[in-house]
């Protein structure tokens, strides 16, 4: 048995890669192509999408969560995790506060609420904990979009964040503790994600079933956008990662399970699908948007939604530089695993199949999760 590494997030140090499975409820740590076990927190082992964000500081590891209700923190040097716990009282009447987006100063990290209108300030020095709330409406009956969606853009000493249920944006200044909302004069009602470069912030929008790429100076005096496709029932409320600017192209890809991609001209301003990935994947395989997406020069790493492959992409040649699948078999894990499965069938009342283990065999791994694993 073995499960495809699947993450929202991950960080290179060195020649691992530490991540959360967005799949299962586990951190591993891949080094030369092979994934190890680390730490389960105390979700359910099938909890999936844990996890949103992650970041280092002094051999640290802090996960920030989207399902889950703490805060994981993994310490190399000492080789152990533990969580930080946080009590919100949700004003949406929400059990778990779900986290997309966050900016980094400092010792500090500044999350930012997706299913609470809240700043989470963690510091990783001392892991100290402080929750603000942001001057957004609250909407009890939500049923679907973020109160702040994906991506920030830094200007100057200012934040910009966008509201994932408003056609407008979140100004913030966190040293002088200034917030304010601004709006977008344009055809639109919730922005999906954002990012910018030089005095351009540039947005996925929508309305209604159409998605659009919207262009706006921060001064506001300049606006503009793009009409790049109308959804489907199936395709409606789909996530998409914040915009990847290079040179004079704005690429757009999907996070969830959405098979459209395009680039933008910024300069000319105009549109067109983006078909050069599919040249590298078998006929009539759909991508299925992507789990992660880093840029590095012109250079992305991404993990495709439907296969798990983990794929390094040069926007520049439109080459695939590499494509690796990991697993996850690591021994220890699997045995807790397996646990967590047959207790679950004996909790539920189901009746173990011939060709599954003998009770002295469940009772051997219930002794071993005891002794071993805790």
């Amino acid at each position: 048995m073995k499960f495809p590494i699947c993450c929202n997030s991950w960080i290179k140090k060195g020649s691992s890669i530490i991540c959360a499975l967005s799949n299962l409820n586990a951190i591993c740590e891949i080094q030369n192509g092979k994934a190890k076990y680390i730490y389960s927190s105390n979700e359910p082992m099938d909890s999936t999408n844990l996890y949103s964000m992650s970041f280092e500081y002094n051999e640290k590891f802090f996960f920030i969560p989207y399902n889950a209700e703490s805060i994981l923190v993994y310490d190399r040097k000492k080789n152990n995790a533990h969580n930080i716990i946080y009590k919100i009282k949700s004003e949406s009447g929400r059990k778990r506060i779900s986290f997309l987006n966050a900016y980094v100063m400092k010792k500090n990290v500044y999350a930012f609420g997706a299913s609470e209108p809240i700043m989470l300030q963690l510091n990783m020095e001392t892991e100290e904990v402080i929750i603000k709330k942001l001057p957004i409406p609250i909407y009890m009956d939500r049923t679907f979009g973020n109160y702040i969606s994906k991506g920030v853009f830094v200007y100057e000493s200012d934040i910009f964040l966008p509201l994932g249920m408003e056609a407008a944006l979140l100004k913030m200044n966190i040293s002088r503790e200034e917030c304010k909302i601004i709006s977008i004069d344009c055809d639109i009602s919730g922005v999906a994600s954002l990012s910018g470069d030089d005095e351009m912030i540039y947005m996925m929008a929508f309305r209604e079933n159409q998605y659009k790429f919207v262009g706006m100076r921060i001064d506001g005096k300049e606006i503009y956008a793009i009409e790049l496709f109308e959804a489907n029932d199936d395709e409606k409320y789909r996530v998409f990662h914040e915009p990847v600017i290079f040179g004079e192209k704005a690429f757009i890809f999907p996070r969830s399970n959405l098979d459209r991609y395009y680039v933008v001209n910024i300069k000319k301003r105009y549109a067109y699908k983006y078909n050069s990935l599919k040249n590298y994947f078998p006929k009539n395989n759909t991508l299925f948007g992507f789990q992660f997406l880093k840029l590095d020069g012109n250079v992305i790493y991404f993990q495709t939604g439907n296969e798990k492959a983990w794929i390094h992409y040069d926007l520049r040649t439109k080459k695939v530089l590499s494509k690796e699948y990991f697993e996850l078999d690591d021994q220890f894990f699997l045995k807790k695993w397996r646990s967590y499965e047959l207790k679950n069938k004996i909790k539920n009342g189901e009746i173990l199949k011939e060709n599954e283990w003998m009770l002295k065999e469940f009772l051997k791994q219930i002794y071993y999760e005891k002794s071993v694993c805790g």
